[in-house]
């Protein structure tokens, strides 16, 4: 049996793609092979690799981010300003303490995988609590018609939002009450920013 002990200092980039090509990938059903990052990344690694039974190999670590750039998907939210750890094994991963900036305010991030159903293999679940503002939105060009329609809001409000990915494909889900964003639509869509408006987007 082979244990290999390493700390790696170098481009979220690269730490994306060793997890995409470690079980870890595989056992996501590559659902972050779409992932792309920027700026430097600690890594804290270990494997065990039993010689003469490697597809028993087990390997544990954590991705520390300290101001980085993420996006998960192509279509969902890019995440600038990522604080905080990523914990993964070859079953998996998990988020701690992340923190991040995305849709023009901060917010938090929490969950990981899950196991799959049956023969499913297992899906990623992500919780996210933030403020998007007006300007945040529109530069969202990934929401497509939400952020055409985000030319005319203004002000900030509340969000919570639920990233799923099962084999590979986003499930988008962001619910909110709106308080706090002014729109300037045709009624009955138009509301002052103090007033409530519930909202429930789902890609």
């Amino acid at each position: 049996q082979v244990r290999v002990q390493a700390r790696v200092r170098g481009p979220l980039a690269d730490a994306l793609g060793y997890v995409n090509g470690s079980p870890v990938g595989t056992m996501l059903g590559q659902s972050l092979a779409r992932a792309t990052g920027s700026g430097p990344a600690d890594v804290d690694l270990g494997l065990v690799l039993p010689v003469t039974a490697l597809d028993r190999a087990q390997v544990q670590g954590t991705v520390t981010l300290a101001g980085n750039e993420l996006q998960v998907m192509p279509d969902t939210p890019v995440l600038t300003r990522v604080r905080g750890a990523v914990s993964f094994h070859e079953r998996g991963f998990q988020l701690a303490g992340v923190q991040a900036r995305a849709l023009g305010g901060d917010l938090r991030l929490e969950g990981g995988t899950r196991p799959g159903e049956g023969a499913e293999p297992p899906a990623v679940l992500v919780r996210a609590q933030g403020i998007a503002t007006a300007e945040g939105l529109r530069q969202a060009r990934e929401l497509g018609f939400v952020a055409r329609l985000a030319r005319d809001f203004s002000g900030s409000a509340a969000y919570t939002m639920t990233l799923g990915i099962r084999r590979g494909h986003p499930e988008l889900l962001v619910t909110s009450n709106l308080q706090g964003l002014g729109i300037q639509l045709p009624a009955p869509l138009n509301k002052p920013a103090d007033a409530a408006l519930p909202l429930r987007y789902e890609n």
